[in-house]
């Protein structure tokens, strides 16, 4: 009886085995990389099926849709794929829009995985943002550390990361370090560190709480951390107001930007960090490019002359840094949700340690702005300007919103010490991001008003994909005083504010400050006077009997007034009594191109905040003469040379008086000696390149050597971008006998594959389709300098490029191109 019940208990055990085998499931499956669009709760795998429950996230009321031709698991470390057969609650190969919630959980049912597969890599087409690597489906061994993980942060109101502990790096004193030995157990861990040939150790202790007690050496003082932040609040004496930053500010220097990406991994096709760094008073953007090693590790030094907020592609995120700083970045690539943050929602952000300015800037600025000024998100500004449309009265609903923006300004000028008491930072950072918070919603107050006036014209998209435009009968003017009588008031505290050169917003401010209606005189009298008859009208006058003794300084200003239309300042005219009899002349010219203009206005109509607003002399103004003066300096034409070093000089005779901060009158004054330097010499500018950019550029160009190449850089979210190829197609059917190459590059991490073919097939766009990854993107932006899209390149037979960032498709220019 007894060897009867031995037989049944080893035929039960081995039919309990067999069954293991055949039908084995894992829950909350670790993975060394979860994208944002897929997570995965239990796998289960029998002879019939992999059995997956997955939550799909997405935008709410945005569709998502998954294919069962292109989504399988694959081998992480071999070629077997596993194909997706069919799914529960979720209707493959359609548009699924989202709820409002942005997820949808579902069950989807693959081939079976044999049970020698320990890894899997879930892809889906060509969407590299939709990829899931190395899902782990065995439980994964547990480590001494796992209760020790993560980023602590001290208790004590400072706020300041002591120490990263992750499963394979430790970032501690602004770098990475290596685990060397670990000793202890649950509850206290000693760790021994390593970096190159030094080696430190360190105690930790966790708490009941959960808090952790940290001690950077045996006889050190205890430090006890958090995960979370701590606000605790203090009396200060600081308020807001406009100080003197110069000195701090603009002390150049390098700065170097480490990181570490947490679930990093090459698969991404990502081994580019893209750093946007411009140059404020140039008007210019250039590309920091640092390779990601495959521990998720990068580090990149650049220059700067002063702090700077700069945008980084990948991972996506801005930074701000001072000269002179070192910075530690961390960045959990696991919650890294572009689409999130493109529209605002994204909150898991990245931690830094390092110079604590620049870390409590960067750690504390969103959180600022959303949780401690409340300033709206995009959504919710994107919907209150749809309302406006649709009012009856949105003249009305754009006042009513005016004043309540201007409110919550004052109030964030004004209530400032009391909400920001629970932070212990300089009051530089307090200054810092007051600042960014009221210019933001400056911005936003100039938009309001813009985004009314583009209502003049209505744009409507043909079934040819060409737009028409129509002028909107219903449009009802706004009188642009009456609605920027707030602009005076702000001029001290956000217009003549120079931490506007570090801000968050400030290529926004800068760009909004020059091309929209703070600026009206300036640009509809450029459009409007004939430049011709106004230069002719200042030499007749300059040859008269009474004025042909006039000093050449002041003639030289006066032409160059005339010929240009701008800097002519207060400064200037108060010393010579001429240039109230000349304006009288002057102004005749205005009066017959009915341009309503007093003599004072005059003088000043470059500076129209001034004359319009009320606004005095300030720095984003003299910020505009730079960047208006730089751009001559880049018109500059061999053919060219001696007239424009005679307009240089004038140019710089009129913009220095106005000039009154130090650093930019240095700029201007090195601007000019460059340009003189470069008209007297015949030496070639010598242009440093990338030997990986132009190994891209030449592979990309390659097969078309000898011909002519106009190259578009677009991506299929770009609006402007469809728009240009499409009103190119005629031109482009025109010259398709000719040696004329028409390439369209798009990157396949922003441009899906399938929507990318389907737009040129719908829209019978011809010319050839270029893919490049994301890191040949990053190259092909750094060799050309793009910081947007679309961006076009015109290319001769030999490759050389001709001219970069062209704003329209010339025939005439292509074809002599193509004769020579």
């Amino acid at each position: 009886m007894k060897k009867h019940q031995l037989l049944l208990c080893l035929l039960l055990s081995i039919c309990t085995l067999v069954s293991a085998q055949r039908n084995w499931s894992i829950s909350n499956p670790e993975a060394q990389y979860y994208s944002s669009a897929y997570s995965i709760k239990k796998i289960e795998i029998t002879p019939e099926y992999t059995i997956v429950d997955m939550r799909v996230s997405y935008l709410p009321n945005y569709w998502f849709q998954i294919d069962s031709i292109t989504t399988l698991f694959k081998e992480s470390n071999g070629d077997r794929t596993f194909k997706l057969i069919k799914s529960e609650g979720y209707e493959l190969n359609k548009h699924v829009f989202m709820p409002e919630s942005g997820y949808k959980d579902a069950r989807f049912y693959f081939e079976p995985i044999p049970a020698d597969v320990k890894e899997v890599d879930l892809i889906e087409g060509s969407a590299v943002t939709s990829y899931c690597f190395n899902i782990q489906l065995r439980p994964t061994k547990k480590s001494k550390l796992d209760h020790f993980l993560g980023n602590w942060i001290t208790k004590d109101g400072s706020n300041e990361w002591v120490i990263g502990l992750t499963a394979n790096k430790v970032l501690y004193k602004n770098d990475f370090w290596s685990y060397s030995k670990i000793s202890g157990g649950t509850n206290s861990c000693t760790i021994k560190i390593a970096k190159d040939s030094l080696e430190e150790t360190i105690y930790l202790k966790k708490q009941k709480n959960g808090n952790l007690l940290f001690k950077a050496s045996k006889n050190a003082k205890a430090v006890e951390c958090s995960k979370e932040y701590t606000f605790i609040p203090q009396e200060t004496d600081w308020t807001f107001n406009q100080k003197n930053y110069e000195k701090e500010i603009f002390k150049g220097g390098k700065a170097v930007i480490r990181g570490y990406l947490e679930h990093y991994t090459p698969k991404l096709k990502e081994t580019i960090a893209l750093f946007n760094i411009y140059t404020h008073e140039a008007d210019k953007e250039e590309k920091g490019l640092a390779e990601i090693n495959e521990d998720g590790t990068f580090e990149l030094e650049i220059d700067l002359n002063y702090p700077i907020a700069m945008y980084v592609k990948f991972p996506s995120s801005e930074i701000y840094v001072r000269p002179n700083d070192t910075l530690l970045m961390y960045f959990d690539l696991e919650d890294y949700n572009k689409s999130q943050l493109l529209w605002g929602q994204y909150d898991d952000k990245p931690i830094f340690m390092g110079s604590k300015v620049s870390a409590d800037i960067n750690n504390f600025s969103d959180h600022v702005r959303d949780n401690i000024f409340k300033l709206p998100k995009y959504p919710a500004i994107r919907q209150r300007d749809e309302k406006i449309k649709k009012s009856k009265d949105p003249i009305k609903e754009i006042f009513a919103c005016r004043d309540k923006i201007v409110e919550q300004i004052d109030q964030i000028i004004k209530e400032s010490p009391q909400l920001l008491k629970s932070f212990q930072v300089d009051d530089y950072v307090k200054d810092q991001m007051v600042l960014n918070n009221a210019a933001e919603l400056f911005i936003d107050l100039i938009e309001l008003y813009s985004n009314h006036e583009d209502t003049k014209i209505t744009h409507t998209q043909k079934k040819d994909g060409t737009w028409e435009r129509k002028e909107n009968k219903a449009y009802k003017a706004i009188d642009s005083k009456e609605y920027h009588n707030f602009v005076s008031k702000y001029n001290k505290n956000i217009l003549d504010n120079i931490l506007n050169i570090s801000s968050s917003n400030t290529w926004v401010i800068f760009n909004r400050y020059e091309y929209t209606d703070l600026q009206p005189y300036r640009w509809e009298l450029l459009q409007k006077i004939n430049a011709k008859k106004f230069t002719e009208i200042v030499k007749n006058i300059l040859e008269t009997e009474e004025y042909k003794h006039t000093p050449d300084s002041i003639t030289t200003i006066l032409m160059n007034g005339a010929k240009r239309g701008y800097f002519i300042a207060d400064s200037v005219t108060a010393k010579n009594s001429l240039y109230k009899k000349v304006t009288t002349e002057l102004l005749t010219l205005f009066s017959e191109n009915n341009i309503n203009l007093s003599a004072k206005d005059f003088y000043h109509y470059s500076d129209s905040i001034t004359t319009t607003f009320g606004a005095s002399n300030n720095f984003l103004y003299q910020m505009s003469i730079l960047r208006e003066f730089n751009n001559d300096l880049n018109g500059l034409r061999k053919e060219e040379e001696k007239d424009f070093v005679d307009r240089l000089t004038e140019d710089i005779t009129h913009a220095l008086p106005l000039i009154t901060n130090d650093y930019l009158r240095k700029q201007l004054l090195q601007m000019y000696r460059q340009a003189i330097k470069k008209c007297e010499s015949n030496v070639e500018e010598k242009v440093v390149t990338n030997p990986k950019a132009e190994a891209v550029y030449n592979k990309i160009i390659a097969p078309y050597k000898g011909n002519v190449i106009y190259m578009d850089f677009w991506g299929l979210g770009c609006g402007p971008c469809r728009a240009g190829m499409i009103s190119a197609k005629p031109l482009v059917e025109e010259l398709k006998s000719h040696k004329i190459k028409f390439l369209y590059v798009s990157s396949i991490a922003d441009s899906p594959e399938a929507g990318t073919n389907k737009f040129l097939k719908d829209k019978n766009i011809k010319g050839e389709n270029i893919r490049v990854t994301s890191d040949e993107w990053s190259y092909l932006a750094q060799k050309f300098g793009i910081s947007g899209i679309p961006h076009c390149v015109l290319i001769d037979k030999d490759g050389k490029v001709v001219e970069n960032k062209t704003h329209h498709l010339d025939k005439k220019k292509l074809l002599e191109l193509e004769k020579k």
